[in-house]
Formats: C-alpha cells, structure tokens, sequence
C-alpha cells in the first residue's frame, strides 16, 4: 500500500499520479466490458447516432484485435423502437380519423374535460396545451405510468431487433461474429440461473464472439425502475420518459416507495444531492447473510422483493453485475460527459475528476432527458464493480475520438473510479510498483510547476517524453535502494524472497491469465500476414514466452531455494595479518546496478530479482514488448515483496522500464549502471556487446554439443540424448548438435545383436530415436557421405546441415560423424559457443581428456547439457549464462554479482613506520582462524 503517515489529503499532483500508474496497467486488461449508454448511441433528436455507434465498432474491433476479450452492453432500443412506432402510428391513422378531426374543427365547441390529458407515450407530448396544468390524482398518474410502461415494452421489442441487426452488420463488416443476450434480474438473484449466464458468455468469448447486451425491457414490469418511476416521482420532476419533459406534476412518493429508496440509496436520498462514496450497503466486506437479512426483512414489510445488490434499475447496474460475474478487468462507462465533476458541469466551481475515490463529494445533477441512468447511477454501479468484484472502473464520454482504444492504452480520459481511498490502494495488487507512483508524483509536480510560453514549447529543464531521464532517476533510485537493501539483515532479505516465492504461488491465476493475453497477441501476430516481420515470435520464442502452473512451481521453489541459502553480502573470503594490530579484510559486495535486457522470457523476471535481492544489487529490467503484461504483474509482486518486508523505498531495488525507450539509449547510461546482462537472441547479445562501454555479461549463442563416444553405454546414450534436445528445446542448454563416433555408425542398428553389434549400431538408432520423438534430424555433410557409402543410408531426415554452428532452438538437430574424440573437441572448438558441451563414454581416460581440453563454461560427463541451469545447480536462480572469461562463467547466481572490497583496520599505522624499520610485515592469512 502506499505509505501515509496520517490522513491529510492527498497532494492534487499524488492523486493523479495513482491514477496515471493505475491507467497505465489497463492494457494488461484481458476481458473489458464496455457499456454505452442512450446519450451515447443516440442524437438529441433521439435518432440513432450512426456515426458514434461505427467509431465504436470499429474500436471494438481493434480493440479485439490487440488479444482483449470484449463484452458489450448497450442501451437504444427503446429509443429506436420509439422511432419505428412512430412511423407505423402514422401509417395506421385512418382516414376516417383524419376527416372527423377535420370536421370538429378550430371552433367547435367541446365540454370541459372531466378526464385529465396526459403525456401522449410515443411522442412525449401534452395530448392538448389547455390541459398541461392538470394535476393528476396518484390512482390516474398509475393508470398512466402503467400505460407509459406497456408502450415502453413494446418500443423495445420493436428497437432491439434492429439495433442487433446494426450491431451485427457494423461489426460483421470487421469479421466480428456477435451475439445477442436479453438479460433481467433473474440471472442475478438466481445462483443457477447466474451460472448458466456466465458459462455462456465463457463460451462465446473462447470463440472470440463479441456478446451484446441489453436489458430485456419488453417483458419487464416494473423491476426495471427506479422506485420513483413507479410512483411518477422522477428526479427530475418529469413523468414520462419518452418524451423530451412535461409540465404535469408528479405524486408524492408511497411510503413503500420512500422506503425502498432509503434502502438502495441511504436514508438521505433525495433530501439532498451531495454524497460521500461509497453507497450504504455495498461495502466489500458485506457479509451475504447480512444482506440476506437486510432483504428478507424488507421483504416481509412489503417493501421489496429481492436483494438489491443483485438487482438493475438501468444498463449501468447491469453492466456492473455482469463484470463481477464475469470477473472481467475493466469496465468502461460511456456517457455523454468527459467524466465525472465535482458538480453539475457548467456550475460555478465544477472541476473534471480525474480519479474519483469514497473521499471526494460530488454534486449530482439531473438524468439526462434520454435514458434512465444518470452519472449519480454510473458512479454508483462502477463502486459496486470495484468494490464487489475488484474490477476497475472508468467512466468517460463516448462522443470523444476513439475513447475506448485510449482508456485501454492507459491514456489520462474520462475519470478512473478507486473503490478505497488511495492511500489504502494495495498498488502492487494491481501491478503497480509503489516506486512508479513515487516517480509519477515527482514528473506531475515538476510538470505543474513548468511554464509553457504561448507557442507551447516547454521551459527549459523539463523532459520530453521517451527521454532518458526517467532511467536515470530509476537508477539512481535504485542505487540508493541497492544500500538499504545491502544494509538490511541476511535474515530480512531472506524475509524478502520467501514473500516473493508465497506470491508466486498465491498469484498463480493472475499471472496466468497476464500470459495468456501476451500469448494471445504475440500469436495473432504470428498468424497476420500484414504484420511486419520484427513483431512475429518464432515458435522457439512462443515457447520462451508461454508460462505454465509448472514453470510458476519451479520459479518458487528456486526463489525459496534462495531465501534458505547461506548470505553471501559482506562475507569474508580472505583475512590476513599484515602486521601486528593490522588486518586486512577482501569482502563481497554487491557490483551495484544491473541492467538485465532480455526478451520473451517472462520468468527470467522473477529469478533476476531475486538474485538482486539476495546480493543487494539494484536492478533495472527491459522486456520484450511480447511479454508486456506478464512483466508488469510479476514486477508488482516483487515491489509488493520487498515494501512488505523493507518498506516502501526498498520496493525502487527492482525498476521495470515500460517506456519505449530504445535499448541504445540504456547503454548509454555508463555513469549510472555498472553491469549490462543481455538474455535473448544471438542478435541482441551481439548488438549490446558491440555498442555499449557497460561492463556485458553474457553468451551470445548456446551452441551445446553432446559426443557419444565409440565406449558409451546404448540405453545411457539414448536417455540423455533425447532429454538433453526434446525437455526443453528452446532453452539455451538444449543440445544442438550431436557427435556421433563413426564407430557406433555401422550399416545395422544392431538392437539384438551381441555388445559389440549393439554398440556399432548406437548411431542409427540414436537418429530414429530423435525422429521418433519429433525431432528434425539434419545429418552433416561427413554424416550423410557415411551412412550413404553404407548401403543402407539414413531416412526420414530434414535437409542436410549446411552451417554447422546452427542454434535451432527447436525440436530440430544436427547429426554429424567424427573420426575419434579428438575429431569431435576440434569439431567443438570450431563450431561451439564455450556454452555447454558434454562427452557420453564409459572410457574414464578418454572422458578426462575431454574435461580437461575442451573450452567451455560447462563441460559434463554422461549427463544432460539441461545441467547447465542455476537451478539444477544449487544456485537457487541465474541472471543467466556467461561464456566470457573474466569476472563470472558458466550459469550466474548470487556471487557471480558481487565484486569484492578490502576492509584495512589498524590502531595508527602508517607507510613510514614500515620503511623506517619501526614496524614489519607479517602477511599472515588468518582466514581458517577466525572462521573458528
């Protein structure tokens, strides 16, 4: 949560900070609700508003396109259907009716009325201006809002199936299949019914339909309405609702009515206009019985009928209901004003609300004069949203130019609804890291406080966005985080990590469902040939990119693995006696900031941050714009793991660069970042390699080889083979390439032949081993001239190797014959990468020879190059795999990011006592002894 030290109100530049660090998370949103209401899809006129309602089509539709899961709910028919009938009123008025009007005439004399005229139900009209003071008796008004409620069905039977046919032909024109849903509160207030409903649009989703929703005001009675509406007492003292107003007054409310409104909308409701949020009866810690309680005794007065918490009076409600129960992620309302006011818009004083939380009063107005809901409504339904079912909410308007797509893109639009105050806002929850929003206050004030002249050029010293500044604050930042952490007790960094590993795990769903949306578009994106060729993954990199509950499994107990290891900051590798009363100390440190740039690999997030926080590094992390969504989550639990345990400033250790600042511009940070850890392709190590004065640790190819010697055990060979190439063959440590002494490649497999026979038989059934598991098999040029010249040569292969320093990345290998096992390391030492390379022999003199000869960071006897691993290791994690030579090799855990420092204590030593002979040397190591 963000730290507050009492309850003053927030800065104006800290609230909309919050709101900035929460809208940016919004494009991670999977599933999105999107209501718009009557304002929106219609003119003032009260016709259809074509243009509107094709932006959002075509919104929807991109939208869609970026891996969003879509549900809308849309208000209109009514409005529509009032158009047709119209129409069809006209058509249907008789002639005769038309000549007897005619001949009643201007001046005919006619009684007095002893019926009251009233609101004609299609046109909204008084059926005569004599008449418009009458004032109704309560038993007529009900007789005339029964009537006004028929009239309302039956315009919205007749507008529902034409506004789903514009619907279905705007959004079939983008290859958006639709689906229809009339919804009433019954698949609310009844679990079966509710499930039923959920299950449904589960289903229509999967098939990437878009559901279109509305509630069902043709067989409605008066469920629909607010209380008012039944008795005739709208708010805005207008009886009918199809018209544009009306003159006649309304009745007084019933007590039944009163009291239903007292319990939907607190005892206060319509006295005045000014409330605090939240509403009474829709706090998230509400126990159901409570609520059943509540209902049961109203119920039993006679003054409702079911909960109102599982009810609608309009499409806001039902838009809020319908994104608990389908846990969506956002829900955007959209209305026919930029967002919410602290007032009426227009009044003096009213302000547009960028983030709207229970400790802002606002001042409602009037419902608009088309619809039910009014912003009073729209408020209301997006608290109940958030605070029933987490979802985050923004109310914005729908006449502005492509607002859906800017919400989601986490533009500063409309105004964000907080269901707490925000100074109780779980940040890391929602995937903000407490340090963003520390950094968003500071940039907000700096750009209040900047004056633009008239041509709109900013003051000196302010920032353009994109700039490097914001790293460098990060790593500063981190710097100064990197010392509280170092600072900090081995068991409080051991606290840290245990947090993370129970995150992990406790936030397995949420992390899941961030994947599947990265998946998601990095697979549309794979499948769209319009796309250019830099945004496609490659089916290596999809797989990289994919988590599972197994991987998450694994990345908590590495992180666990970690919290239990032995601390290595500031501990002791060497201490010598220099001299009597002087003892010099070598100690481990950490280097200082790390910048770790990797791609499409998700879980790398997690180990490096652990290994940050174990070894008190501060860190500054770039993804891959692939696994945008899963970064962030996995980076909120991180900020959430460490300001749990150290507080708020320790959560700015581990920054995550979501900017689009170019990698070129990182490495040129060289005053502020001491180490540069590229994980990805051969091209981005490369790249780094070759533009950055960063100190780079890292391999820029995993070109792993696996030699089976002439003295290797078949089953032993076969095991390790198909487990080194087919586990996991994406990752670094995969097997490449395989060595095949020529004396296991007879011209028979020999699976049932004597030792010698099965041995010279090894090769062959080596290859169909690797083919049937699925693997390419790519016999080099040495290997197809060998089984070619047997008689029986090799089937079933992909196209010979051409380049045998290939990192497939797949299920895909090369096979090539080497003379003897000297062949096969000067084969290594011309094609490898010094990643990984491992012998398969039962020779012990020949397998010595190997380890000792070859060049590798790791170099394995009869076992799997997946060995090459931090984890499998011990390490507890790695920030990756260095094939240089100098500082740290082979798979990096914690102490291959510390450096080391000496540590003098003497009791006034100085250079010349010892040149005058006054004191001598000793250079005694002490080490052993005092560890004892």
């Amino acid at each position: 949560m963000l730290a507050t030290d009492n309850l003053a109100p927030l800065p104006a530049e800290a609230l909309t900070a919050i709101g900035d660090a929460i809208r940016s998370k919004l494009r991670y949103c999977r599933r999105v609700v999107i209501k718009v209401g009557t304002q929106v899809v219609t003119q003032n006129s009260g016709y259809l508003s074509l243009g509107r309602i094709g932006s959002l089509c075509e919104q929807i539709a991109a939208i869609q396109q970026q891996g969003h899961q879509v549900i809308l709910v849309t208000s209109g028919a009514v409005g529509l259907g009032r158009q047709r009938l119209r129409f069809q009123q006209l058509l249907n008025s008789s002639l005769r009716n038309i000549h007897l009007r005619g001949n009643a005439g201007p001046e005919a004399p006619g009684p007095e009325p002893t019926v009251p005229e009233t609101l004609d139900p299609l046109t909204g009209q008084p059926s005569h201006h004599l008449h418009s003071q009458y004032t109704p008796g309560a038993e007529e008004a009900l007789k005339c809002r029964q009537q006004e409620e028929a009239i309302r069905r039956a315009c919205a039977a007749t507008g529902q199936s034409s506004l789903m046919a514009l619907y279905d032909n705007l959004l079939g024109a983008l290859d958006i299949t639709t689906a229809q849903m009339l919804l009433t509160s019954t698949f609310f207030r009844d679990a079966a019914a509710k499930t039923r409903l959920v299950h449904s649009i589960e289903l229509l989703l999967s098939y990437n339909v878009v559901p279109i929703i509305n509630e069902n005001d043709a067989v409605l009675l008066s469920e629909g309405y607010t209380p008012e509406s039944v008795t005739g007492a709208s708010p805005s003292g207008d009886l009918g609702f199809l018209g544009a107003g009306s003159g006649a007054a309304s009745p007084p409310c019933s007590a039944a009515a009163a009291a239903t409104a007292a319990l939907q909308h607190g005892p206060d409701h319509h006295l005045h206009h000014q409330h605090m949020l939240p509403t009474p009866g829709l706090t998230p810690d509400a126990s159901l019985s409570d609520t059943a309680a509540a209902v049961a005794a109203a119920a039993a007065a006679g003054v409702m009928e079911h909960n109102p918490d599982e009810t609608f009076q309009d499409n806001d409600r039902l838009a809020a209901l319908l994104a608990v129960a389908v846990r969506a992620h956002l829900l955007l309302l959209l209305t026919d004003t930029e967002g919410v006011w602290s007032g009426p818009p227009g009044s003096d004083g009213a302000r547009l609300l960028d983030v709207m939380h229970p400790g802002v009063a606002v001042t409602f107005g009037a419902a608009g004069a088309r619809g039910r809901g009014g912003m009073q409504s729209k408020l209301e339904s997006a608290m109940l949203a958030a605070q029933m079912g987490g979802v985050r909410a923004v109310i914005a308007s729908g006449h502005a130019n492509l607002v859906a797509t800017r919400v989601i893109s986490g533009e500063r639009v409309g105004t964000l609804v907080l269901a707490d105050d925000p100074r109780q806002v779980n940040l890391a929850a929602l995937g903000v890291a407490p340090a963003d929003v520390h950094d968003a206050i500071q940039a907000e004030a700096r750009a209040r406080a900047l004056s633009v002249g008239s041509s709109g050029t900013p003051s000196p010293g302010s920032t353009t966005p994109g700039s490097t500044e914001e790293e460098e604050r990060m790593a500063q930042a981190a710097r100064l985080a990197s010392n509280l952490v170092r600072c900090a007790s081995a068991a409080d960094r051991s606290a840290v990590l245990a947090r993370l590993a129970d995150l992990l795990e406790e936030q397995q769903e949420a992390i899941l469902q961030a994947n599947d949306l990265d998946m998601a578009r990095a697979q549309a994106a794979a499948n769209n040939p319009t796309d250019d060729q830099q945004s496609r993954l490659s089916a290596a990199n999809l797989q990289r990119l994919r988590l599972t509950p197994e991987k998450i499994g694994t990345l908590a107990e590495g992180v666990r693995q970690l919290a239990n290891d032995v601390d290595p900051v500031d501990s002791v590798l060497q201490r010598t006696l220099l001299s009597e009363g002087l003892v010099l100390e070598q100690t481990q440190v950490p280097i200082g900031v790390l910048l770790v740039i990797f791609e499409s690999r998700p879980d790398a997030l997690p180990q490096i941050a652990a290994l940050a926080i174990r070894s008190g590094n501060g860190l500054l992390l770039k993804g891959g714009r692939e696994a945008t969504a899963s970064c962030a989550l996995l980076h909120g639990l991180v900020a959430r793991a460490l300001g749990d345990v150290l507080g708020p400033a320790a959560a700015r250790l581990v920054g995550l660069v979501e900017t689009r600042t170019g990698v070129s511009r990182l490495l040129a940070l060289d005053q502020h970042i001491d180490l540069v850890i590229p994980r990805g392709s051969n091209q981005l190590v490369s790249h780094i390699q070759q533009n950055t004065r960063i100190p780079v640790l890292g391999h820029a190819a995993g070109m792993c080889h696996i030699f089976v010697d002439v003295a290797a055990c078949p089953a032993m060979a076969e095991t390790i083979v198909l487990d080194a190439k087919t586990h996991y063959p994406s990752a670094c440590n995969a097997v490449e390439s395989v060595l095949l002494h020529q004396g296991i490649c007879g011209p028979a497999a020999g699976a049932d032949g004597d030792d010698q026979q099965q041995r010279a038989g090894l090769g062959r059934r080596l290859i169909a081993a690797l083919q049937n598991a699925g693997v390419v098999v790519h016999l080099g040029p040495v290997a197809r001239q060998h089984f070619d010249r047997s008689g029986v040569p090799i089937t079933g292969c992909g196209p010979d190797a051409v380049d045998l320093s290939t990192e497939y990345g797949s299920l895909a290998v090369t096979v090539e014959v080497v003379a003897d096992a000297d062949s096969a390391m000067e084969h290594i030492r011309l094609h490898g990468s010094a990643h990984t390379e491992a012998i398969i022999t039962e020779d012990q003199a020949t397998a010595r020879d190997f380890l000792a000869r070859v060049d590798a960071a790791c170099v394995f006897h009869n076992a799997s190059t997946r060995f090459s691993d931090g984890y499998r290791m011990g390490l507890g994690a790695e920030v990756g795999v260095s094939t240089g030579r100098i500082h740290a090799r082979g798979p990096v855990g914690v102490r291959g990011l510390l450096t080391t420092r000496w540590l003098l204590r003497g009791t006034g030593h100085t250079a010349g006592d010892f040149s005058a002979g006054r004191r001598t040397f000793l250079h005694k190591d002490i080490t052993a002894a005092s560890e004892e």
